[in-house]
Order: C-alpha cells, then structure tokens, then sequence
C-alpha cells in the first residue's frame, strides 16, 4: 500500500505497521458502510431511522423467509 504522505524520520517499521494496519481498518469500515448503504436503499424507500431499526427489519424478514421455507418443507412431505 503507497501512502502520500511523508513519514517522520523518527517512525519505526513498528509504528509504520500499526498505521498501515489502522488505515486498513478506515478503509474496510468505508467499503462496509456503502454496502450497508446500497443494501439498504434495495430493499427500503426510506432509510432506517437508526441502525437498530435496521436490523430488527432484516431479523423479521429473515423470520419470515423461514417460516416460508418449513412450510414449503411440510407440504413437500405431505
């Protein structure tokens, strides 16, 4: 990974590492919340009101793909 900034002459590989590692972390949290995001508008016209809204949404949807699911598994026994 390039960085395009210059380092502090003091820097240790160590310190360089755990700022790498760091910025690592920024930019998967980025690519997690716009896959959040494009998610969300699939699935929602309005956006949640909170991430706790959200995930009580997908919790009762996934309950209901269940439910669909044993039932159709019943019938299919029948």
């Amino acid at each position: 990974m390039a960085f395009s900034f210059p380092w502090p002459e003091s820097v240790s590989e160590k310190q360089k590492d755990a700022i790498k590692l760091a910025v690592q972390d920024i930019l998967r949290l980025r690519v997690g919340r716009g896959l959040d995001r494009a998610v969300y508008k699939a699935y929602c016209k309005e956006p949640f009101t909170s991430e706790c809204e959200g995930v009580e949404y997908f919790f009762a949807l996934y309950e209901k793909h269940e439910l669909h699911e044993k039932i159709m598994r019943i019938m299919h026994t029948i």
